[in-house]
């Protein structure tokens, strides 16, 4: 069962999961700003896993809908007070670092100063989980001790964090299983290379609309946020797997390749930034 989630200031934003990038170009998380002045609204106890996920803004079609509904229904994320997910909404690097705290329980793998981070304040309402997601490997710093809590994580660091906190490493060679699988390849960035075609290979990448185009400088949004999450658990085996007849499955990258490619030959395949 799920750890319940950790509790946050009535600043904090919507917990979520998704990783970022290696130190040198790592993407950064923050809770949005909306939500830095309300709390998040308490989702059911784990224990009644079933009970029905409604959000005004997460239509039964939405194409991340078993996704959300799975990791709220097991206390991993919520919506907020008004009754919305706002799953198109950019997740910044300290609210991603609240959904990693939230979403695993990885061992320490290094230490964290007693200073922390200079730009993260004792008392802001993340604090704790950067300092976790720091110590756990799944995040990184930037250059003179800054965390930049508030800058938005892209795909491409999101995917590193995650590929690095589960210390995932790719049987092939990254830079073939990249070419071989992603037509926009060449716009990752050198550190996300190893890790992205581990994650790759380990079934942790979903892209919608086109499973083909991976969009790595693309700011996450909270519905990706909560697809890579939701599939980076499955891997460790502490969710069970969309069915193949889910719709949403067709975007995870090597699942279901038929319908893949029958779909990726309609999508855009243009690189986000």
């Amino acid at each position: 069962m799920f750890n319940l989630l950790r509790s946050l200031s009535s600043s904090a934003a919507l917990l979520s999961v998704t990783m970022t990038a290696g130190a040198i170009a790592t993407g950064a998380i923050a809770t949005p700003a909306i939500a830095q002045t309300t709390s998040p609204s308490p989702t059911p106890s784990a224990d009644n896993k079933y009970f029905d996920v409604n959000f005004f803004d997460v239509a039964p079609s939405y194409w991340a809908k078993p996704y959300i509904q799975t990791l709220v229904q097991n206390n991993i994320l919520e919506g907020f007070p008004d009754g919305t997910f706002r799953p198109e909404q950019l997740v910044e690097r300290a609210e991603f670092a609240a959904m990693i705290a939230n979403a695993f329980e990885q061992n320490q793998v290094r230490p964290l100063g007693d200073t922390g981070f200079r730009d993260v304040p004792a008392d802001y309402w993340a604090t704790s989980a950067i300092k976790e997601a720091f110590q756990t490997g799944f995040m990184q710093g930037y250059g003179g001790g800054q965390f930049l809590p508030r800058q938005s994580i892209t795909r491409a660091q999101a995917i590193t964090a995650l590929a690095q906190g589960l210390n995932l490493s790719a049987d092939g060679t990254p830079a073939e299983i990249l070419r071989s699988t992603y037509k926009d390849a060449g716009w990752i960035p050198a550190y996300a290379i190893d890790p992205i075609a581990a994650a790759t290979e380990a079934n942790l990448v979903v892209n919608y609309p086109n499973v083909q185009a991976l969009n790595p400088l693309k700011s996450l949004t909270r519905a990706e946020a909560a697809a890579l999450l939701h599939q980076a658990l499955v891997k460790q085996g502490r969710l069970e797997p969309l069915a193949d007849n889910v719709t949403a499955s067709q975007y995870i990258v090597g699942r279901n390749s038929e319908v893949n490619q029958s779909t990726s030959s309609t999508a855009s395949t243009s690189p986000g930034s």
